[in-house]
């Protein structure tokens, strides 16, 4: 009986070795896979960190504009100045100091005051002459804060 097992022996290691290649290059097949689906996942992942990125600076700038708004919060006169400059025709230029001061029932040099700080945010633009009264127009960005809080359309 010792021959026979020594024969159960060996075809047991045997189909033990057998078994263990079969399992290792499955492994192998498996590890292959992982390593693209990784790969693949890195590159979305780069992608989708440059898209954030690109997000992120674009709400830095939107703040940084907004931060010139003061919070995006204008006074009540500034507000009628820019319904009252998007009122305006088209085929006119604009308004002069005066014409915005009397329409407003403000002073002009309140009414420039107001002007100025809405040319630095953006929000209107003033046609300088040496002739003729300056003549302030509403800019996009005035035309988009009212038409974003339902002022204009």
């Amino acid at each position: 009986m010792k021959l026979f097992e020594g024969f159960e022996k060996l075809i047991t290691e045997h189909g033990s070795v057998a078994a263990l290649k079969e399992r290792i290059d499955l492994v192998k097949e498996q590890h292959v896979i992982l390593e693209r689906k990784c790969t693949e996942l890195e590159s979305a992942l780069a992608e989708a960190h440059g898209a954030l990125e690109a997000a992120l600076e674009e709400n830095r700038l939107w703040k940084a504009e907004m931060a010139q708004l003061d919070g995006s919060v204008l006074s009540d006169v500034e507000v009628k100045i820019l319904i009252a400059l998007s009122g305006v025709r088209s085929d006119h230029e604009g308004l002069p100091v005066s014409q915005l001061s009397r329409a407003l029932t403000t002073g002009e040099q309140a009414t420039l005051f107001y002007l100025t700080d809405l040319e630095k945010a953006g929000l209107v633009g003033a046609s300088y002459s040496s002739i003729d009264e300056t003549v302030w127009s509403l800019a996009q960005d005035g035309r988009r804060y009212l038409v974003e809080r339902g002022l204009a359309w």
